[in-house]
């Protein structure tokens, strides 16, 4: 199983502050069976410059592979934080993304915009790169949005929800819900740390197994290898 939503890489975002809470957190994800893990920190086009990211994730990367880690395979990407700025105008926008075609994607406003639509699609068509919307529990619920969710799924576009969402009594229906209607691509824990926002993938998996079967992990499997084989 891969975690593709994570905020595991030292020092980066408001995630792990220090090498030791991220090796706390990676072997926590393999007690759980993950054995893959997408870095996604968060990145906003409003405060850096994209190889001034890519700097400081390769150093970060550095400090966390040069440790005594468990055996598992750490996948490098990011969260672009959309804020309104159009994307025509980052030509490397490719560095950013999980084995250079797949780019997680969150927004700043909850309710997303026809201009957000028009970007995305952007990059499907013109820059052969497949979004993935991260955390769409979140967003979903919202005004038009859900129009918008189907046309770039329709498009391309790949759906990850988060591991919290089917952990709590008051949003587990909804989460089944939104599991089954929008055929949910992938999962992610969204980790941020140890004592909060913590790594609960295995556990999220194990509900959505006994709800749904073999059958809905298998279709997660498969979408989260089709994503893998990008990066080997």
């Amino acid at each position: 199983m891969i975690d593709f939503h994570t905020h595991i890489l030292p020092e980066m975002d408001d995630g792990s502050q220090s090498v030791e809470e991220s090796l706390k957190m990676l072997r926590l994800e393999r007690e759980q069976g993950i054995d893959a893990v997408v870095l996604t920190p968060h990145f906003d086009m409003r405060k850096e410059a994209v190889e001034e990211f890519l700097a400081r994730r390769e150093a970060a990367m550095a400090k966390l592979s040069a440790a005594e880690m468990p055996e598992m395979k750490l996948i490098p990407g990011a969260e672009l934080l959309y804020s309104n700025i159009g994307l025509r105008q980052y030509e490397n926008l490719e560095a950013l993304c999980i084995g250079g075609r797949y780019l997680l994607i969150e927004t700043m406003e909850p309710e997303w915009t026809q201009a957000f639509q028009t970007d995305l699609q952007y990059l499907i068509l013109e820059r052969n790169i497949i979004p993935i919307l991260a955390h769409v529990e979140r967003y979903y619920w919202i005004g038009k949005n859900r129009k918008i969710l189907r046309a770039l799924r329709e498009g391309g576009a790949l759906l990850q929800m988060n591991a919290e969402f089917f952990l709590h009594k008051q949003t587990l229906r909804k989460a089944m819900k939104l599991f089954q209607k929008e055929k949910i691509h992938l999962l992610g824990s969204d980790c941020h740390h140890l004592n909060f926002r913590i790594p609960n993938l295995g556990i999220a998996v194990q509900k959505i197994q006994a709800h749904f079967g073999e059958d809905a992990i298998h279709w997660i499997l498969m979408n989260g290898e089709r994503v893998f084989e990008s990066c080997r």
